[in-house]
């Protein structure tokens, strides 16, 4: 955080939202920490991914948009990928295009309660565009077009695809809203660790079961040298001796069953080409921050997060929320 001063509630900014596929789910997060503290978001700008939330967060949809997230399975995600004859990319973009027109209607740019701009790239030479005015979802689809992946849109007479090409975390285009602060979140980190969950699981309790230790021993498999400290456990006659019997039986059965382990399969075609051009675009937005320095940066936990698991949406929101709170130097909330 470089502020001069700590951000106060009544105070405004501006978001610079970058592109990631699923992992810009986090910027729900961002939003909700932003309210928490009443900071008030006075501008964005996105990038593929970015420029989804940031339109919504535009147009003051985002609570339905959540809600939908929310709601997205594993079927879900994938019955919104519609396949083609592989030309310019894999799927067409119809069916995601179709979710966001039931949220956003006919909704225009420049009809948004807040400034917004949706950033995308030619495809001939890989120009930054900075699309200000016209359809909102248009706007978002041609933000999204990831290459290989979506088919490019057409508009004002050239192919325009992902914006994350030429600007993966639009600081730049945040910048131009407005004189404030830029708080800017690059969701492609997949170098400091995964998502950290909340609350670690319960571990379910052991179940005594009697006589275990008793089989146990009288098992014909059994090492001399385990038989004789199963005995001498079993004179205890201790609730320890159960839980004791119960590992040792847990680690014969997988002697006996578990398969010789096998190398990994090779990534998928699609998830090879994306991860590739993930890392470039960290790369290349760690690059562009030197030169528009936010104010501000947010890198949530994303290793493991893959471009497709809008079904983890609650533990990205969740995931977004804590990064937002460690880059403004703030705790958790009070659970009252």
């Amino acid at each position: 955080m470089t502020l001069e001063a700590p951000l106060k509630r009544g105070d405004r900014v501006i978001l610079a939202l970058g592109g990631g596929a699923a992992r810009g789910m986090a910027h729900i997060g961002v939003c909700h920490v932003l309210e928490e503290l009443g900071i008030e978001v006075a501008g964005v700008a996105g990038t593929s991914i970015g420029s989804a939330v940031g339109g919504v967060i535009a147009a003051n949809k985002l609570a339905p948009y959540e809600e939908e997230m929310r709601r997205m399975t594993k079927k879900g995600v994938f019955s919104l990928l519609d396949p083609i004859v592989p030309r310019s990319g894999l799927f067409a973009g119809t069916r995601i295009t179709d979710l966001m027109r039931d949220i956003l209607g006919e909704a225009r740019i420049e009809d948004c309660e807040i400034p917004y701009i949706a950033v995308a790239a030619t495809l001939k030479g890989g120009e930054e565009v900075w699309i200000r005015e016209g359809d909102l979802v248009d706007a978002m689809r041609a933000s999204s077009s990831i290459p290989g992946v979506f088919t490019p849109v057409y508009r004002e007479d050239r192919w325009l695809i992902d914006g994350g090409v030429s600007s993966p975390v639009p600081f730049a285009a945040a910048s131009a809203l407005g004189d404030l602060p830029v708080i800017a979140v690059d969701v492609n980190d997949q170098t400091n660790g995964p998502p950290l969950v909340s609350a670690p699981e319960e571990e379910p309790e052991l179940e005594p079961q009697a006589g275990m230790l008793d089989r146990l021993i009288e098992a014909p498999e059994l090492h001399p040298a385990l038989r004789e400290f199963a005995e001498s456990v079993r004179s205890t006659g201790s609730a320890a001796s159960e839980r004791i019997a119960f590992g040792m039986k847990r680690m014969r059965d997988r002697i006996r069953t578990d398969p010789p382990e096998e190398p990994p399969k090779p990534p998928g075609m699609i998830e090879s080409l994306t991860d590739v051009a993930i890392n470039m675009m960290h790369q290349l937005a760690s690059c562009q921050r030197e030169l528009s320095p936010p104010d501000v940066m947010v890198i949530p936990r994303m290793e493991g997060v893959g471009i497709f698991d809008f079904h983890r949406t609650p533990e990205l929101i969740s995931e977004g929320e804590r990064a937002t709170r460690e880059a403004l130097g703030i705790s958790e909330p009070s659970v009252s």
